[in-house]
């Protein structure tokens, strides 16, 4: 990244456990799959709940915006290191499956100790 060149899931990954590690942040953060709305191509965002609003830290966007003003990407689903959620109408709804169901992130927790 120092380079630029990582991917949105990189940076995403990386604002999460800076976020996590320095401002001890546990439930306020996800890692938010979405598709661009221009191409539908797969994008990865971390969304940060700030005063009651969920803000979108974007690699490829300078500027922080809510979910609801970012008319550019579309929420299909988001998780932290506990839960899943699935997106619809800039609402993170809490699904039933845990966090198991996502394995390579489960990896990536258990590695970094934080579960």
């Amino acid at each position: 990244m120092e380079r630029e060149a990582g991917d949105c899931e990189d940076y995403a990954i990386a604002k999460f456990f800076t976020f996590k590690r320095l401002y001890k942040l546990e439930d306020d953060i996800s890692l938010m799959f979405c598709k661009k709305v221009d191409g539908g191509q797969n994008h990865m965002v971390l969304v940060h709940m700030y005063k009651g609003n969920r803000c979108v830290l974007d690699n490829e966007i300078p500027h922080i915006r809510t979910v609801l003003e970012r008319t550019d990407i579309l929420g299909i689903f988001s998780f932290n290191s506990t839960q899943v959620f699935l997106e619809k109408d800039g609402l993170a709804v809490p699904l039933k499956q845990g966090i198991n169901k996502v394995k390579k992130w489960q990896t990536i927790l258990q590695k970094t100790k934080l579960i």
